[in-house]
């Protein structure tokens, strides 16, 4: 029985999601849509990071703590300097725009 109860909590701490920052992510900047106004748009990106394990939900700020380190790589990825959350659509999706900003 405590064999089993091992093998359990290991397999669910196996499956938080773990979300490793690139190199250059550190000098993306999120921010707003008003801040980027005259920025250059670069695109899009969607991300996507686990927001549950089971029946049981991740905090909030932790998801969106890991949507914006994802938003960020995606912004090092495309050139970008800056990001900007546009949409969360459901819990742990969001789609950022990146933009080139001087």
């Amino acid at each position: 029985m405590r064999f089993l109860f091992i093998f359990i909590l290991i397999t669910l701490s196996s499956a938080c999601s773990f979300v490793e920052q690139k190199p250059g992510s550190e000098n993306v900047v999120v921010t707003t849509k008003d801040q980027v106004a005259s920025c250059t748009s670069i695109g899009r990106s969607r991300v996507t990071v686990l927001s549950e394990i089971g029946f049981a939900d991740l905090m909030e700020s932790y998801v969106a703590e890991k949507l914006d380190l994802m938003g960020k790589n995606a912004g090092v990825n495309q050139g970008g300097n800056t990001v900007v959350k546009l949409e969360e659509p459901e819990p742990g999706i969001a789609v950022y725009g990146i933009y080139k900003c001087k």
